[in-house]
């Protein structure tokens, strides 16, 4: 499970399309464990699949929660580090 990804959906408002195959594959682990709200589609074409993400549930906000309580124990981020590489990036879907 990805907790980068989940953090990553909890800066998006659903409904997300999301259309890479990485991307699709961390919603169906998270949707698997209960995380996120989400179903797949089947575009035009047979072969291209489509990831609907439509919300965290409370059991991901929980996660995502006690994760970012543990990240603040931790120490601080070693010196020369930037502070924007830890933010996560932008997911590549869209808002239908």
């Amino acid at each position: 499970m990805s907790i980068e990804f989940l953090h990553k959906l909890s800066t998006q408002r659903g409904p997300l399309d999301l259309t890479r195959p990485d991307e699709i594959d961390h919603v169906l682990v998270l949707r698997a464990a209960g995380l996120v709200s989400a179903f797949t589609l089947r575009a035009d074409c047979p072969a291209r699949e489509i990831a609907r993400f439509l919300s965290l549930t409370a059991e991901g906000r929980g996660v995502l929660a006690r994760s970012t309580e543990e990240d603040a124990h931790h120490s601080p981020a070693p010196p020369g580090r930037n502070a924007r590489a830890s933010r996560p990036q932008p997911l590549s879907g869209r808002h239908p």
